[in-house]
């Protein structure tokens, strides 16, 4: 599906973007383009964000995942790419939420990753995690 938000203000640190009322171009989900649209684009949808600040996504630092189909659902719905979970750490729900959720991108403590090898190569063999491309980690090293 190819969408066109156009009229917004797009916003991306990451990317040093900060235009006024420009288009943005979506095919397959990603971004393919800021501006001018690639060639050849035709949009299926038509979006207008005037007065709408348009991001590539946001960061919830404070979500507190009681239900985690319900939290991850609302972040989602409000623009939400990336959730930091402060939960009882369980590795068979980690790895339920990175196969259901298809995560790419997965940054975690050295503690988690140190737990997770010591739970063994058994349990991660019975899900999917294809979907992860980086696992990251900051601090303290994975095996001192």
């Amino acid at each position: 599906m190819n969408i066109l938000i156009e009229n917004g203000r797009v916003i991306d640190p990451g990317q040093a973007v900060d235009r006024e009322a420009t288009s943005l171009f979506v095919v397959a989900g990603r971004i393919a383009a800021i501006g001018e649209a690639p060639a050849g684009f035709v949009a299926d949808e038509v979006i207008d964000a005037a007065g709408c600040v348009v991001c590539p996504g946001l960061i919830d630092l404070g979500a507190r995942l009681n239900s985690i189909e319900a939290e991850l659902a609302a972040a989602v719905a409000g623009g939400v790419t990336s959730v930091v979970v402060e939960a009882e750490f369980d590795a068979a729900t980690w790895y339920e939420v990175l196969e259901r959720e298809r995560v790419s991108v997965w940054y975690t403590a050295p503690t988690a990753i140190r737990t997770f090898m010591k739970w063994g190569e058994d349990l991660p063999r019975g899900y999917d995690l294809s979907s992860l491309r980086v696992i990251g980690s900051v601090g303290e090293p994975i095996n001192p």
